[in-house]
């Protein structure tokens, strides 16, 4: 199962996420492919559940429609396996990935919990406290819920962490909010 699930983390982190979906797809498609394989070959394999689960995400996310909704709900199922049984993969990245979907996801959409976000969120940062994205992502969230002074905590726990990409973005946020770094 290790190969598999090797390869599968390469192709997905090949892939430009920034890139349109169309072009960067395939890439995903390999990456959901050998994340299958590892879970064949052992269907307790973790790291098999959270690439198929991210993989699922971006397989939602091209198709759209009514299909996503069932992609949806089965990428959550392969997450929420990582986020009970193994929190800390890949930096806390089961209860990340959650925290972001539940907090972009439309609030009409069964989707959208701004609730849900924060206590993935959280677990994120429990579990990865030195990894910046889960701070900024919980951040995010708690703004979305205009809980302020919880957001710009977090903002600034983003800029005490060693040099990261995110530091401008974080220090960006706090200017918007009328705060200062410190």
């Amino acid at each position: 199962a290790e190969v598999p699930l090797l390869l599968a983390e390469a192709w997905y982190r090949a892939a430009d996420a920034n890139a349109d979906i169309e072009k960067s797809y395939p890439f995903f498609e390999k990456a959901g492919r050998y994340a299958r394989m590892a879970l064949k070959s052992d269907p307790q394999q973790l790291g098999g559940h959270y690439w198929l689960g991210l993989c699922e995400l971006r397989k939602a996310q091209k198709g759209g429609g009514l299909r996503a909704y069932f992609i949806t709900r089965h990428a959550i199922e392969e997450l929420e396996k990582v986020c009970k049984n193994r929190p800390r993969y890949d930096s806390g990245g089961a209860p990340r990935v959650l925290c972001l979907l539940y907090r972009v996801a439309p609030g009409w959409s069964p989707f959208g919990d701004i609730e849900k976000s924060i206590a993935y969120g959280k677990q994120a940062v429990r579990v990865a406290p030195n990894y910046p994205l889960n701070h900024f992502y919980l951040a995010q969230s708690y703004l979305k819920a205009n809980k302020k002074a919880a957001a710009v905590a977090q903002f600034r726990k983003v800029l005490e962490l060693p040099a990261n990409h995110l530091s401008d973005k974080a220090r960006h946020q706090l200017q918007s909010l009328g705060e200062t770094a410190q």
